[in-house]
């Protein structure tokens, strides 16, 4: 099953500002609010962790998907480094970086964010992190850190813009097109938006059961990234 972190890192621009940077860490221990820390260093905005996340939701496939779970994987520790360029956002640049071993899959607060309902029991979400992780899925222990690092931005029009960058997963590289929302919140600025990855092409293949219960591939990674002012 795929968790990319991907979206996480947003870099973009806000009209009449100096060019900043952010570099922060978050850390979720247990998948719930309140539970995080933050370190920053560096000039700029830091980012808020209790105002940030990334989550990748999965689908269902096959003849009786119906039957199965939708399943949500939340990004618990994280780094990010954020350099937006209002007056140039063809310059600006981010990167994203996420222990693979840190996702969790299917806790509270992941499908609360996730947008779904109740979830599988205990001993099944147990099962779903172990083959998560495995080699044949994520191979966290041989490809420890998922990346994506942000190579454009675009603008488009008020408060909208394009972010080009790459993926790398399971250590197979894939550039990314996605459209992102900027706005003002308290003082801050927030990015949202939503970028769909295939799992196969990072040579994942979707768990299934029997086969004809699975995981569909396409897999929706939803972000949003606050900062503040230090």
């Amino acid at each position: 099953m795929l968790a990319a972190a991907a979206a996480g890192t947003l870099l973009t621009s806000c009209a009449g500002e100096e060019p900043q940077a952010a570099v922060a860490a978050g850390r979720d221990s247990g998948g719930e609010r309140g539970e995080e820390s933050a370190r920053a260093s560096g000039p700029g905005d830091a980012v808020d962790p209790e105002a940030s996340w990334v989550v990748a939701v999965t689908d269902k496939g096959g003849a009786f998907g119906f039957l199965g779970h939708q399943h949500a994987i939340l990004v618990t520790d994280w780094r990010a480094e954020i350099d937006w360029r209002p007056d140039a956002p063809a310059d600006s640049h981010a990167r994203f970086a996420v222990p693979a071993a840190s996702l969790r899959i299917d806790t509270e607060r992941g499908r609360q964010l996730a947008g779904l309902g109740e979830g599988p029991d205990a001993g099944a979400v147990h099962e779903l992190q172990t083959k998560m992780l495995d080699a044949e899925h994520l191979a966290a222990e041989r490809h420890a850190e998922i990346v994506f690092e942000v190579t454009g931005v675009e603008r488009g029009e008020e408060g909208r813009f394009t972010v080009e960058g790459q993926l790398t997963l399971r250590g197979t590289a894939r550039k990314l097109r996605f459209p992102v929302e900027v706005s003002r919140q308290e003082g801050g600025v927030r990015f949202t938006g939503e970028v769909t990855v295939k799992q196969t092409d990072f040579g994942i293949q979707p768990e299934s059961v029997a086969g004809v219960v699975k995981v569909a591939d396409p897999v929706s990674i939803r972000f949003q990234v606050t900062t503040r002012p230090r």
